[in-house]
């Protein structure tokens, strides 16, 4: 049984191993989003919630730019942005 717990382990590890830190970086000109607007980041990777706190873009300084890094599981995944 202790066997079959470390084979277990062994293989969630290594199926955790193929994460990728994802970097999303956008321009948003200030004529579509007001300025104290947030922005956020929907896809298939959280089940296209439009509006969670997890997925908002923080702005860089007063610039038009926002970002967000997430980790995520090697993969394909659809996203869009919205505020």
């Amino acid at each position: 049984m202790k066997m079959t717990q470390l084979i277990f382990i062994l293989l969630a590890l290594i199926g955790f191993s193929n994460a990728y830190l994802v970097e999303f970086e956008v321009t948003v000109p200030r004529f579509y989003t007001p300025l104290f607007d947030s922005v956020y980041l929907a896809g298939s990777f959280n089940y296209w919630q439009t509006s969670s706190p997890s997925y908002k873009l923080e702005r860089q300084g007063l610039d038009d730019l926002y970002r967000i890094t997430l980790d995520l599981p090697a993969g394909n995944y659809e996203f869009k942005l919205t505020r």
